[in-house]
């Protein structure tokens, strides 16, 4: 019960930006672009009013920028 009580905090936590967007009725996107000082990957948020217009921003802003691949590299894979 305690991993359900961890993981809901945590979750609502993460979910927490998209809240506010999702209660005005509009729809958002994290793109990746790239890593900070301590080598964590940094998102750039978009908000639209329509889910079609906000994935042509953001396929416009990945042809200027290029590919989260290109640009990072391939994520490593987390060993358990």
């Amino acid at each position: 019960m305690a991993e359900w009580e961890t993981y809901r905090r945590d979750n609502g936590l993460a979910l927490s930006n998209a809240n506010v967007i999702n209660a005005l009725g509009l729809c958002a996107m994290s793109l990746p672009i790239g890593l900070d000082d301590a080598k964590m990957p940094v998102g750039l948020q978009l908000v639209g009013t329509s889910e079609e217009t906000l994935l042509s921003v953001a396929g416009a802003l990945e042809e200027k920028l290029g590919t989260s691949q290109a640009r990072l590299g391939i994520a490593p894979m987390v060993q358990g």
